[in-house]
């Protein structure tokens, strides 16, 4: 009984380490994609400039060939005497009209990450002469186990 626990122990210790697993390496891939969008638009746009009035007033006496000119933004009026005798009024307003195209620009980005993870997990191949031998082997232990119970005698 003395020699059967130690050998128990011992046979249970040798068999309980044969079968440990060892963790196995993993792969591990990050791509980052980085995704730009560029979006233009153009828009017609028309100013107009406001109207303006101008205006001159003299007496007829005080008319000669130099002209009085009275400006207001963009109105411009002269009046004049010219050589044969006749009042001449003369008035522009240029109301302008500007064509403008507007440019607008929008960007906008995008970040995209893809994590991949690959675990390999190695299938152990033990050949079948192997496998026979570990058969006999651990057949050949339980025989020895059972002769030393017998003699032993319990």
């Amino acid at each position: 009984m003395k020699v059967l626990i130690p050998l128990v122990a011992l046979f249970s210790f040798i068999f309980l380490g044969c079968g440990s697993r060892k963790p196995h390496p993993s792969h591990k891939t990050e791509t980052n994609t980085l995704i730009v969008e560029k979006t233009t638009t153009y828009r017609d746009t028309v100013f107009v400039t406001e109207k303006a009035k101008a205006s001159v007033t003299t007496p007829v006496e005080n008319l000669n060939e130099k002209p009085q000119v009275s400006k207001n933004k963009n109105a411009t009026q002269s009046l004049y005497k010219d050589k044969d005798g006749n009042i001449v009024a003369d008035c522009e307003c240029d109301s302008l009209q500007i064509a403008a195209k507007i440019k607008q620009e929008l960007q906008k980005e995008t970040l995209e990450t893809v994590i991949t993870e690959t675990q390999i997990q190695k299938v152990p191949y033990v050949p079948f002469l192997v496998k026979c031998l570990a058969w006999i082997g651990g057949g050949a232990v339980v025989f020895l186990i059972g002769v030393l119970l017998i003699k032993m005698k319990i």
